[in-house]
């Protein structure tokens, strides 16, 4: 905290444009500080939960479910930096457990310094001693070092080693207000290997072939939009050149987003399942209040939410079958694409057995686990929704779009809606015929089977009339107005 900070350093600096962030930052004196914070945690006041960080923290929740990598979640925190700050040391300090694993508990240790860098930073951007172009990168490795029944229980992805790389930036308001940019992208293959790589191509000194994922996390880097302008995405373009010529830690393939498009693809995904992040957000509201009320214990009303967010991932990969191959494995996705069927038809219920029927087919998820009895959850009016009145919903709720037609006798690039299929198919499911069972064509059999593409393929924008600009500005107007009509709440604070 006490060492100097040279701007030419920071806009013209040696490795490549990235150096560690402990070069402007006394990494022992955060530690030391991050251990009075934990030892006196219950002397801090806990920061209500503002009704945007209930929305981001939903759709981070259900994107990071649905989607084992290529998907850029970004979350804005407006306020003075006094505000942003109190509100995300918060919820780590909440989030802190004397009983957690040990690895875990490392790691989130490693978060909190991470935090506490990040505030000394920005402090740093607000005096005038760093410009507003520096962003502060984290790379948060897959755990190796635990068993993928320990990595399955703390919410990580074993399948793929799914990891992340974040950065953080902060932006200059008028007003006096600051907005904290936080945007992370994920990845596959996110072990060691790349890392090091990585940070050995940075000429970053220390780092080993056998660096894990607590010492990766440990070490925030600084670099400038001056060198990267594609911020978090240019980031990952690096990692991914040192992982094998990979995309997104996966081998490059037809259907995975472009590096240019992801910004403007990941947030078109997060508007299509706006209904159910809402939901979310709302049954989170109802949770924290019996819990503060003392209704329930922190254990069931984790619990709760975790069935809660599991219902809804069912519809969704009802209503968007090509969901469900990340999201509950290869072997229950061929259930989603036939309950999807019947749901286009109109036999929800039938949609809704099938899929619960099948549950023992589907791959553990981040969030499941134990739950309170339904019964004292309809006492405190915490029911869990039944998956059948959220595909109904959703049904209504959810737009045409752009994409193609997933039925293998359609394919066509044209506007889709739920069950990722055209009007025209829609209407035959509606009249009682069933499309699905339609000869395709010799022509047609040569295409990859719309079925089995990834979502970039089917809601694929470049094929259509109009422009992805078009339609993504639009929907940005669209999410605006309904959410001042809807809540009238501002950008947390």
């Amino acid at each position: 905290m006490e060492k100097s900070t040279n701007l030419e350093v920071i806009d013209r600096p040696e490795h490549q444009g990235i150096i560690e962030a402990s070069e402007i930052v006394d990494r022992l004196g955060i530690e030391q500080l991050a251990c009075e914070l934990i030892e006196n945690r219950d002397k801090i006041e806990n920061v209500a939960v503002p009704r945007q960080e209930r929305e981001d923290n939903a759709r981070t929740a259900l994107m990071e479910a649905l989607t084992a990598s290529g998907h850029l979640s970004r979350v804005e925190l407006t306020g003075s930096l006094e505000e942003i700050n109190a509100q995300v040391l918060s919820r780590l300090l909440n989030g802190w457990s004397d009983n957690l694993n040990p690895h875990e508990k490392q790691r989130r240790f490693v978060e909190l310094c991470n935090e506490l860098t990040i505030q000394e930073v920005h402090r740093c951007i607000e005096a005038g001693m760093l410009p507003e172009s520096v962003e502060l990168t984290e790379i948060s490795d897959y755990p190796m070092a635990l068993s993928d029944k320990q990595a399955e229980r703390l919410g990580y992805r074993p399948e793929n080693k799914k990891g992340m790389v974040r950065t953080t930036g902060l932006v200059k308001n008028s007003g006096g207000t600051y907005t904290r940019v936080i945007e992370q992208v994920s990845r596959s293959s996110a072990d060691s290997s790349s890392t090091f790589e990585f940070m050995q191509s940075a000429d970053l000194d220390g780092s080993s072939a056998q660096l894990l994922d607590v010492e990766a996390l440990g070490r925030p880097l600084l670099t400038s939009t001056v060198d990267y302008a594609d911020g978090v995405i240019d980031i990952q373009r690096r990692l991914d050149k040192h992982s094998g010529g990979h995309i997104y830690g996966e081998k490059p393939g037809p259907n995975q987003i472009p590096y240019e498009d992801l910004r403007e693809e990941s947030f078109r995904r997060e508007r299509r399942i706006e209904f159910y992040t809402t939901n979310l957000a709302d049954f989170e509201t109802r949770l924290d209040q019996a819990y503060i009320g003392g209704l329930i214990s922190k254990k069931e009303k984790d619990n709760q939410f975790k069935q809660e967010v599991r219902a809804i991932l069912e519809a969704i990969c009802t209503l968007t079958p090509e969901y469900a191959e990340d999201c509950f494995g290869g072997k229950a996705a061929a259930t989603f694409f036939e309950a999807s069927n019947l749901a286009a038809a109109g036999q929800l219920e039938m949609a809704r057995q099938l899929i619960h029927d099948n549950r023992d087919l589907q791959k553990p998820i981040v969030f499941c686990g134990m739950s309170i009895s339904p019964e004292k959850a309809k006492e405190l009016g915490l029911n869990i929704s039944e998956t059948g009145d959220l595909i109904s919903e959703g049904k209504e709720k959810m737009k045409f779009k752009p994409g193609v037609c997933r039925i293998k006798s359609c394919a066509k690039k044209t506007d889709v809606g739920p069950c990722s299929i055209c009007r025209n198919c829609q209407s035959r499911f509606d009249k009682g015929d069933d499309p699905t069972l339609d000869i395709v064509s010799s022509s047609k059999t040569t295409q990859e089977d719309p079925g089995t593409k990834t979502l970039d393929a089917i809601f694929h924008y470049s094929d259509v009339d109009k422009e992805p600009h078009d339609i993504i500005e639009q929907e940005r107007v669209d999410a605006n107005t309904s959410k001042e009509e809807t809540y009238k709440t501002p950008v947390a604070v």
